[in-house]
């Protein structure tokens, strides 16, 4: 039987990973989670006047890059105090869990943004269902979701036999669900959506992690995993 060496925490885990260039995943992404989401507000489409709440807003930067370009009523979701009491300077912010805003606010609005944040949530069909009732009449709902089928997560699983949790990757800590392509489309339409792919989201990879993860990919006959995207955007209507 072949020995393994053993690690006391997972952190230490983490390190060993992280020392193997080709195939560890990386640390640091195209953004953080405090940057503005830039790349989904610029394939909505704004009209001045519009209701818009960004859910799990943080620290409010996406709301203040909306605010500081278009003419629109601003709100967001955060149960973060501190990070609420910051996104209070360029919005209405209500400092609660999406959860319980919608057992107490039946609030309609035109634009719902989700960047990642369904992948967090307990009951993502529940909240994303009734979401999808407060969108008024032309109303769309934008979001990002991490997609599984990335390569690198497919490479931790079948390299190292691991899913390799960290604290800022697609299998993160923190996330409770996880979706591909497939699982994404399932999600919006089962709720009573209907949902439109915009297009995926790119990050740093490990060199050659594609190429091995398309390999795995032809020994199945699929070819539709969509191993080079790290987020899926897309928006979705009544």
């Amino acid at each position: 039987m072949t020995k393994h060496k053993t690690y006391k925490t997972l952190e230490d885990y983490r390190d060993y990973l992280v020392k193997d260039n080709n195939w560890a995943f990386m640390e640091s992404w195209n953004y953080t989670f405090t940057s503005p989401r830039i790349e989904i507000v610029n394939v909505m489409d704004i009209q001045s006047g519009q209701d818009i709440i960004d859910v799990g807003c943080a620290d409010g930067r996406t709301l203040e890059y909306i605010k500081n370009n278009y003419n629109a009523n601003l709100y967001g979701i955060e149960p973060d105090k501190d990070a609420a009491k910051q996104a209070g300077k360029h919005a209405k912010i209500f400092p609660i869990t999406i959860e319980e805003f919608l057992k107490t606010n039946d609030q309609e609005f035109d634009l719902i943004i989700m960047a990642d944040v369904i992948e967090h949530l307990k009951e993502s069909w529940i909240v994303v269902r009734e979401l999808g009732n407060r969108l008024k009449k032309g109303g769309y709902i934008y979001a990002s979701i991490p997609n599984f089928f990335n390569a690198t997560v497919m490479m931790n699983l079948f390299i190292y036999g691991t899913f390799g949790y960290a604290s800022n990757d697609i299998v993160n800590k923190e996330h409770l669900r996880f979706f591909t392509f497939q699982d994404v489309m399932a999600l919006f339409q089962i709720c009573g959506l209907q949902p439109e792919m915009l297009g995926g989201l790119g990050a740093q990879m490990p060199e050659g992690a594609v190429g091995r993860a398309e390999q795995l990919g032809k020994v199945f006959g699929r070819t539709d995993y969509n191993f080079d995207i790290y987020q899926f955007v897309l928006r979705a209507s009544k």
